[in-house]
């Protein structure tokens, strides 16, 4: 699991395996973005050999031309064939509840009773 430094688990009891056995069929679990289609800041990747291509995929491109979540999106949707909206995808899964991400903005959206709190990179 890659978490970033601004991603805290608000939860003690919060279980990844939860998140995996739901999930059985996806190579890489994410959240939802705010202006992209997965959030990378929380990932859970298994280890398969399709996961280890995606992400050599995705750190090979060059990272000079945009961000790592615009890079992800585009192989993304180059993964599933589409030029829009997130779509169900067999080997990505994204999560559009709060359990890998937080609603922005985070300081007037927070539910306490979720597992997480990521801020995104927001400034007060």
């Amino acid at each position: 699991m890659w978490v970033d430094a601004d991603f805290i688990f608000a939860d003690f009891n919060f279980h990844i395996e939860n998140i995996l056995n739901f999930n059985h069929h996806a190579h890489i679990i994410g959240g939802t973005g705010f202006e992209s289609v997965i959030n990378t800041g929380a990932l859970i990747v298994r280890n398969t050999k399709w996961s280890r291509q995606f992400l050599h995929k995705w750190w090979s491109t060059n990272r000079l031309v945009e961000s790592e979540q615009a890079r992800f999106d585009f192989l993304y949707m180059q993964e599933n064939g589409i030029n829009g909206n997130h779509q169900q995808n067999s080997k990505i899964e994204i999560l559009t509840d709060n359990t890998l991400s937080s609603i922005a903005p985070v300081w007037a959206n927070y539910n306490p009773d979720s597992p997480v709190l990521h801020l995104r990179g927001e400034i007060g």
